[in-house]
């Protein structure tokens, strides 16, 4: 196994399933491999999700522009519990949880949005986006709803999934679609047979439907470049675009 594929491996690959568990303190120690693969700085960013009893910590690691980001994550144990008394759907009526989250759920992505914006637009004169997109793309491991909560159709929040660090392409599109839409960017979930994609309304370039790019965020791959016979997107007549922002 090569230094990438081992890279890979240990970065970005927090598995929890309900009940949380997650031991205190958990650190991804990657600086090592980092170097080794090229990365030329590290940028450090903390978040703290609000919420009664003792805090749990991980570490989610990224690469973006040559740049290792590291997010320090701190949450009460009791927060993830709290979901499972949260109603949940599926594919069916995703939009929901844009009405029905908590409270606080738009306050922690605000907060984890405007960190990575300081960086990526004042130190790096950059779209945002790229980095958005990155981050969920390479730190929500690809999950099952059958797996991770033993049902067909299970569709999680937002900070639900960033909790989680893992769900199927429904969830972590949600998760990238709501940093994206409380950042003014106008955006949709483009909702094919079996599958669903974030759409962005810009000019970004790369695959196109009814005037939205399609961003992909179940693998690690460019928005400009996304293949054009993906089977996913066969069936291009059959798409719903359900606009959020």
């Amino acid at each position: 196994m090569n230094s990438r594929h081992l890279l890979t491996l240990l970065v970005c690959t927090l598995i929890i399933t309900y009940p949380f568990v997650l031991s205190s303190g958990v650190t991804l120690v990657v600086d090592e491999l980092m170097v080794k693969s090229g990365i030329q700085k590290n940028i450090d960013l903390s978040l703290t999700i609000p919420g009664d009893g003792p805090p749990v910590t991980w570490i989610y690691t990224w690469s973006h522009n040559r740049n290792a980001w590291h997010l320090k994550v701190t949450c009460p144990a009791e927060r993830a519990v709290l979901y499972n008394s949260l109603p949940h759907t599926g594919n069916s009526d995703p939009c929901y949880l844009f009405t029905l989250g908590l409270p606080c759920e738009e306050e922690v992505i605000r907060d984890l949005t405007s960190q990575i914006n300081i960086y990526a637009s004042d130190c790096y004169r950059e779209d945002p986006k790229y980095c958005y997109i990155d981050f969920v793309q390479q730190c929500v491991r690809y999950t099952s709803d059958m797996e991770a909560h033993n049902q067909t159709d299970w569709a999680t929040y937002p900070v639900e999934t960033l909790i989680l660090g893992a769900g199927d392409c429904e969830d972590s599109t949600l998760l990238l679609a709501e940093m994206l839409r409380q950042n003014g960017y106008e955006t949709a979930l483009l909702r094919f047979e079996s599958h669903i994609a974030v759409g962005i309304r810009d000019e970004t370039g790369g695959l196109v439907i009814d005037s939205w790019t399609v961003v992909e965020t179940t693998n690690k791959c460019p928005v400009e470049r996304i293949p054009r016979d993906l089977s996913l997107y066969r069936y291009l007549s059959r798409v719903e675009v359900v606009g959020i922002g």
